[in-house]
């Protein structure tokens, strides 16, 4: 059995999938990009797991690599509520040596489960780029869309609260957007990119960023409280953070253009 194979036993021992193992491996790799053009049924792909990946796996594949948006989502439709079975399974696999197995965060184990994958077809290991990581940041504002939100987060600010009538907070859904893009980048981009660009500028614009959406995060929390008791300096933090992050938006956006 190829290292491809062990992979696939192990999501296939935890039956979270609901398929036969043959229809698991063919649904794993169309999601995964494999082309359509290519003539192969599933007896033919199971053989990937059984014996032997081929050579030119590259070659299978639209563009010549795994989409990893695309199986990241994949695993989050089929196992969401239960990764942390899955996550138990791998941990008791001796060759493991790519799978997150003591995170407590899911975006970071299936970033992790996706990289092994990668790994297990034989996927030549592509250095990291400023453009991957740009790219990545782009991606997380199109998934939880925030572009409007980064762009015109102002009406939170301390003057748009004293117009407002009645007063409005920030909404419960909005916040856990929030929260979870925060946690996203967190996990995808600084853990992720912080070895080779730790010092790199659009690297460090990402991460001030970040410290700037956790600040709006916990002003917005206690915005309400202040309003009806005149905490002034929670208007403060407030405004400061917005005025941050529209600004670091717009710098991070020059770049990516």
């Amino acid at each position: 059995m190829t290292a491809f194979g062990y992979y696939i036993k192990i999501l296939n021992s935890s039956k979270l999938f609901k398929t036969n193992r043959e229809h698991l491996v063919e649904n794993i790799l169309r999601e995964g990009g494999l082309s359509y053009e290519k003539e192969i049924n599933s007896a033919s792909l199971i053989k990937w797991a059984d014996k032997k990946v081929p050579v030119n796996i590259c070659g299978y594949f639209v563009n010549g690599k795994i989409n990893e948006n695309r199986i990241i989502k994949f695993y989050k439709r089929w196992i969401d509520n239960d990764w942390k079975s899955l996550q138990i399974l791998f941990s008791q696999d001796i060759n493991n040596n790519m799978v997150d197995c003591i995170t407590d965060d899911s975006n970071t184990f299936y970033s992790s489960l996706t990289n092994q994958l990668i790994i297990s077809l034989g996927f030549p290991v592509s250095e990291k780029t400023i453009e991957q990581m740009t790219l990545k940041f782009k991606q997380l504002v199109q998934d939880f869309d925030l572009s409007d939100f980064l762009i015109n987060c102002k009406k939170y600010s301390y003057n748009f609260i004293l117009d407002s009538e009645p007063y409005q907070p920030i909404s419960k859904n909005r916040r856990k957007n929030i929260m979870d893009f925060y946690n996203a980048i967190e996990n995808e981009i600084l853990k992720q990119f912080s070895t080779e660009y730790n010092d790199h500028y659009i690297y460090q614009k990402i991460k001030e960023l970040n410290k700037y959406l956790a600040r709006f995060l916990e002003a917005t929390l206690n915005s309400e409280v202040s309003f009806l008791s005149g905490w002034g300096f929670v208007y403060d933090e407030l405004n400061d953070a917005i005025k941050s992050i529209i600004s670091l938006y717009n710098d991070i956006n020059i770049f990516n253009k």
